[in-house]
This record gives structure tokens, sequence and C-alpha cells, in this order.
């Protein structure tokens, strides 16, 4: 069987490359899009409003990637970054579909 190897912050996500929609350890499923984009997000640190996640992503063909983001869980508002770009601004973008539901996921749950 072959596998998927993606590395972040806290160590190695390991997915089987058949069965994408398996939740990684840590993480929970955010949603499936129309082109069989799997999401999943990891709270990995709470600051009073500010939530900061990993946003974890499979595509149908095996690719992975991650990106961390920054939600404000009063003003609905986040921001992020992918590698090693600086952080957007809080007020640059709006919680939209996916970011809505990983938003939801980090700052509505245990409210």
């Amino acid at each position: 069987m072959a596998i998927a190897l993606a590395c972040n912050f806290s160590g190695a996500v390991i997915l089987p490359a058949s069965a994408q929609s398996m939740t990684p350890t840590g993480y929970e499923y955010v949603g499936t899009g129309d082109d069989g984009t799997v999401y999943y997000t990891k709270v990995i640190k709470r600051k009073g409003k500010r939530v900061k996640t990993m946003f974890f992503m499979s595509t149908k063909a095996g690719e992975i990637s991650h990106n961390e983001f920054q939600y404000h869980c009063e003003k609905r508002t986040f921001r992020f970054k992918q590698a090693n770009d600086d952080w957007s601004s809080w007020d640059e973008i709006a919680v939209g579909s996916w970011g809505y539901s990983a938003y939801r996921i980090a700052c509505l749950k245990d409210l």
C-alpha cells in the first residue's frame, strides 16, 4: 500500500494514499470539496479570543499541504500563512466556506 507522508510542526502525519478520507491523528474532519480534496483542522494554540490552527488538505492525487490559520473568534475573521510567507492581516480575509467550517471547530466548539 502506498503511503503519503506530510510533516507539520507537531511531527509527521501519515495517511494511506488509498484512503484519504481517514482523519489524521489529532485532526478533525472539516469537509470534502467538489474536486475530492479533503480538509482537516486541529487547534494548536489558544490565547483569549485568538485561536491558532493547522489546516491540512489532501487531494485525490495524494498531494498534501498544510497552512496555519489564526482565527479571531469574536470578529469572525482570520489570517493565514503558507510555508515561510508572512501572516496576512486580520482584516484581509473574511471567514468563508472551508475556513468557516474550521472556524466553527476552532471557536464555537467549546462555547
